[in-house]
């Protein structure tokens, strides 16, 4: 029976040495499709990692964005607003590369509430030069914050095309051609992957070359990130991990709760690695458990040893150099790096040419 919670089958005769049996609650299969419940169960039993996108189902989503709300009132750098100025100081530049275009069309990737577009937006209206806004995520729920901010801000004046689109998996490309533009076959898009999305994947890699696959030659790719630099290694925001008093943020504790794994099951790890440069958050088990998934494939069952970590968030640091590097391997052409003064934030504009395909090779390990 599916959304058991924790059933704990034997746990009034368990000596210690047996693992502890749990089961997701119904929670979890609400908030989670057939597929989702097989990669949540997969990248746990290969990688013993809950991949970040997760959290921002349901109440995560509203998490997330009243996070970049506090940002946004905050009269400090920090991501969202250093995202924003990058955009707006770099928007001539990239006017220039899409004038012989015409309008163009906007492919949002992991847009969370679109505060980080929203002046970008703003301003292509103004020139008269956006077509379409396409927005990826996997989170319904965030799509559905994105899509009033949309309309609050701009009304009609602006459509919202949202579509659930796992990078890790999926190609886009079928959503970008799915509407055909009569006389402007010229029409190209410009890919935004804004506020260090990039870097939180596990495999950053095979995400850019998703992106490259999805999109066609004279494309263009805008990807802000937080650089590697001491300054940054030593003031790093995690999301406040402590808020209210709980040891995880709601967005990290989501998918955890919703499998029955309860804090005392658990010790909370968060820091830098610096022999990957991989800031991390994670937890680290203090009893063996066996995780019991039902699917409509049958059941199965994902074993986690005492003393295992479970990986809920990390991003990897590059420096602007790698940063550009990793960019071309993916088979992008960069036009413009622009860092902040401060050295913090690096805004980068790429083109797809022709001919040009990811390399195989990488930068920093997959951790495992």
């Amino acid at each position: 029976m599916r959304g058991t919670g924790d059933v704990r089958m034997d746990s009034s005769k368990r000596d210690g040495s047996r693992p502890r049996r749990l089961a997701p609650d119904a929670n979890f299969y609400e908030l989670y499709d057939e597929s989702e419940v097989l990669d949540i169960a997969s990248s746990l039993d290969l990688y013993r990692t809950i991949p970040l996108q997760y959290g921002y189902f349901g109440g995560g989503a509203q998490h997330w964005s009243d996070y970049v709300q506090r940002m946004a009132d905050q009269d400090l750098p920090n991501t969202l607003v250093r995202t924003q100025q990058l955009l707006d100081i770099n928007f001539a530049f990239l006017q220039e590369l899409i004038a012989p275009h015409g309008r163009i069309n906007i492919v949002d990737i992991g847009p969370g509430d679109c505060s980080p577009v929203k002046g970008l937006l703003a301003r292509l209206q103004e020139e008269e030069l956006l077509g379409r806004y396409i927005a990826l995520d996997t989170s319904r729920a965030m799509r559905e914050i994105a899509a009033k901010n949309i309309h609050t801000w701009f009304g009609g004046a602006i459509g919202f095309e949202g579509h659930r689109i796992d990078m890790t998996r999926e190609s886009f490309r079928h959503v970008i051609r799915s509407q055909a533009v009569v006389g402007e076959q010229h029409r190209i898009n410009v890919a935004l992957l804004l506020g260090g999305t990039l870097y939180n994947f596990r495999e950053p890699e095979a995400v850019l070359t998703k992106i490259r696959q999805s999109l066609s030659p004279g494309d263009l790719l805008v990807h802000v990130v937080k650089i590697d630099s001491p300054r940054t290694r030593q003031f790093f925001d995690f999301n406040t991990v402590a808020e209210m008093n709980a040891p995880l943020s709601r967005d990290h504790r989501l998918v955890l709760e919703s499998l029955g794994i309860s804090p005392d099951l658990y010790d909370l790890e968060n820091g830098y690695d610096p022999a990957d440069r991989r800031r991390y958050i994670r937890v680290r088990l203090r009893e063996s458990v066996e995780l019991f998934f039902t699917t409509g494939v049958g059941d199965r069952v994902v074993s986690l040893a005492v003393g295992e970590p479970i990986h809920l968030w990390h991003y990897w640091h590059h420096d602007q150099l790698q940063v550009r590097e990793q960019l071309v391997r993916g088979g992008f052409y960069p036009l413009l790096l622009c860092e902040y003064p401060d050295h913090d934030y690096l805004l980068c504009i790429c083109r797809v040419e022709a001919g040009r395909e990811a390399s195989s090779q990488s930068i920093g390990p997959a951790f495992t």
